[in-house]
């Protein structure tokens, strides 16, 4: 994520979190969820405002949210109820913890000089068999 991206993140959390929170992605989230084994295990990549991960942890999903920013996390943390990571996407460090992947809206923030990397990092953190959204 570029500086200009994080420092937005930073100094608009928890209005833009609270805007988030009305975004309808029932539809999209739902085809991932399909595809996963009953109580597996999802990384919610740029979780924000933790939107996504409350309504999978709520259905079952043991979910580990992350995001690059650290007053998001804390907006996360707050609505979740989950411990939030707070990790650049280029920093991760999984191996082969992961059913699921989701990265809704998350991936546009990653500079296309270190999409591969951060693709690669995806990759390790996937079970085999796991659904990358």
């Amino acid at each position: 994520m570029d500086t200009d991206t994080l420092e937005f993140y930073e100094t608009n959390a928890e209005a833009y979190a609270a805007e988030s929170l009305t975004h309808d992605v029932l539809d999209i989230r739902g085809r991932f969820i399909a595809r996963l084994p009953k109580g597996a295990r999802i990384l919610d990549l740029g979780c924000g405002s933790g939107r996504d991960s409350f309504a999978f942890s709520r259905l079952g999903f043991e979910t580990v949210p992350v995001d690059g920013s650290e007053n998001m996390c804390r907006e996360a943390e707050r609505y979740t109820g989950l411990p939030v990571r707070h990790v650049r996407f280029s920093e991760l460090d999984y191996q082969e913890e992961f059913d699921g992947v989701w990265a809704c809206a998350s991936l546009l923030h990653v500079p296309s000089a270190e999409l591969p990397h951060v693709l690669n990092m995806v990759r390790q953190a996937l079970r085999i068999g796991g659904i990358f959204f």
